[in-house]
């Protein structure tokens, strides 16, 4: 199953690009964003923050 998810963040750390034995590159990588809201005052809330860990297949792995 995938899904679609956009989302603006920070690397935790330097992704892992890894070689499987059938030859598929992958690549692991940890995300950290952080969520505001706008009040209707004008002002900012923070919402807390989410980690994501990605696994990426193929080219996008590659970066081609």
């Amino acid at each position: 199953m995938s899904y679609f998810i956009a989302a603006t963040g920070n690397l935790l750390r330097t992704p892992e690009l890894r070689t499987s034995e059938k030859g598929v590159s992958y690549c692991y990588a940890d995300v950290i964003v952080n969520s505001r809201n706008r009040a209707d005052d004008g002002t900012w809330k923070d919402l807390g923050s989410a980690r994501y860990s990605l696994t990426v297949f193929r080219s996008a792995a590659r970066s081609e």
